[in-house]
């Protein structure tokens, strides 16, 4: 029986369609409780699908002259309007590779906290930066503060579907929502949450985006040796491995293009 409680959304595009397959995989292995949740593949064209998982591939922009050009925040909104019908979704990234079980109990009290809890908009599941408050009832939940750096934050984390909608801003890259999108967050009185750490390590999901995943079109230096470790076959070449140190070339910015953004972001 399918759980409606929330849905998830995968956040991706027709160009990392080969991190699919080890995502999926992984899922299989340390987190199963997913095959009874409906899952959105928010990309451009592609579909997938994956034994055992009930996913949606929308392909909202099949039929769109140039489907990758459509900024990353309205592709996501039109998704969570027309598509996700759950009042909570769980927002991931298509390059969140799992390394051990998740601890679906404690995922469960994240969840039904944001469910009894209007105020709340979102619960990261992943650390964030001071300033925060413990929460007695929950040693390994924080309350973040309002001046908190990336207060929006697109690790993986429980949104609460119409807050989420209410926050998004067409024009924006993920990176835009995260920086920007923080700043007018403080205007708004909803509450934001994340994990603390239990010696050293993540309470519920286990998956670090910083050594394993995809940056800059490229294989992270330490998910080949994730996928070795997990039987996970795939060719890397295809992408390459970005070497230890590499950093990418520096791109000639549109000053008065960013300056616009910036400012349709801040706006109210």
């Amino acid at each position: 029986m399918s759980d409606t409680r929330f849905s998830m959304v995968i956040c991706t595009c027709d160009a990392y369609s080969d991190a699919w397959h080890p995502l999926f995989t992984l899922f299989e292995r340390y987190w199963p409780e997913l095959k009874n949740i409906p899952i959105v593949l928010n990309t451009e064209t592609a579909s997938y699908q994956h034994e055992g998982f009930d996913i949606v591939s929308p392909q909202l922009y099949k039929d769109h002259p140039s489907p990758a050009s459509v900024p990353w925040s309205k592709r996501l909104r039109r998704t969570l309007q027309e598509v996700v019908d759950a009042e909570v979704v769980l927002i991931y990234l298509d390059d969140f590779y799992l390394r051990s079980r998740v601890n679906a109990d404690r995922f469960d009290v994240c969840l039904s906290y944001l469910e009894q809890d209007q105020k709340i908009a979102n619960i990261q599941l992943f650390t964030c930066p001071l300033p925060y408050t413990p929460v007695a009832e929950y040693p390994w939940l924080l309350k973040r503060d309002k001046r908190s750096p990336y207060l929006f934050s697109l690790q993986a984390g429980l949104w609460r579907r119409d807050r989420l909608l209410h926050f998004l801003r067409d024009h924006e890259s993920p990176w835009y929502f995260e920086r920007w999108g923080s700043l007018r967050g403080r205007r708004y009185p909803d509450d934001f949450y994340a994990l603390a750490t239990i010696d050293g390590k993540l309470p519920i999901l286990d998956y670090c985006p910083s050594t394993q995943g995809v940056s800059k079109g490229l294989w992270l230096p330490q998910t080949p040796e994730l996928f070795e470790k997990e039987g996970i076959e795939i060719d890397l070449s295809a992408r390459g491995v970005m070497p230890y140190g590499w950093k990418p070339p520096r791109r000639r910015r549109n000053w008065f293009a960013t300056a616009r953004n910036i400012f349709r972001s801040l706006c109210p």
